[in-house]
C-alpha cells in the first residue's frame, strides 16, 4: 500500500540525517516509526471499549469513577522502585503495552492528575485505568465529580 505524507522541515532534516548516518532508506525508517508509534496513537485515540458498552447514566458513571479511583493497591517504596525498573526495561525493549500497564499501577501525582483532568477530562484518566488515589487523598472525593 502506498501513502504520501508531508513532513515539516525539521522532521525531514532529522530523517535525512538518520538515512545518511546509517545507509538505510527513508521508507525503512518511516515504517519503523509507524510500527513503533502506531500502538501509542491507538492507545491515545481509540477507546478501551466501544462507546455503546459504556454506561450512559451519570450517577452510575460517577460511582464507577469513585470505585475505580479508590480501589488501587498501595505499594511500598521498594515495590514502586521494582515496578519502575520493570517499566524502564519494557520501554527499552520496545514493549509499550507492558510499559503502560506497569505505569498504571503507580499513582499519578495529584498536580499532574488535576492538570490532565482540566485539560482532557476525568474520563480520560478513569477510562485509561490510571491510579488517582493520591489525587483523591489530596483533593477529596468531590474531585472525582465531573
Amino acid at each position: 500500500m502506498s501513502t504520501t505524507i508531508t513532513l515539516d522541515a525539521k522532521s525531514e532534516k532529522r530523517l535525512e540525517k538518520l538515512v545518511a548516518a546509517t545507509g538505510k532508506s527513508k521508507d525503512f525508517y518511516l515504517k519503523e516509526i509507524l510500527k513503533e508509534g502506531l500502538e501509542d496513537v491507538e492507545y491515545s485515540y481509540l477507546p478501551d471499549e466501544p462507546e455503546e458498552k459504556k454506561t450512559p447514566a451519570k450517577s452510575v458513571r460517577a460511582k464507577s469513577i469513585k470505585s475505580a479511583a479508590l480501589k488501587k493497591p498501595k505499594f511500598t517504596e521498594a515495590e514502586e522502585d521494582y515496578i519502575m525498573d520493570q517499566a524502564r526495561a519494557a520501554w527499552k525493549a520496545g514493549d509499550r503495552k507492558k510499559y503502560r500497564e506497569l505505569g498504571k499501577l503507580l499513582p499519578i501525582p495529584p498536580s499532574l492528575a488535576d492538570n490532565f483532568k482540566r485539560n482532557f477530562g476525568l474520563a480520560v484518566l478513569v477510562d485509561g485505568g490510571f491510579d488517582l488515589s493520591e489525587a483523591v487523598e489530596e483533593f477529596g472525593e468531590e474531585w472525582l465529580d465531573e
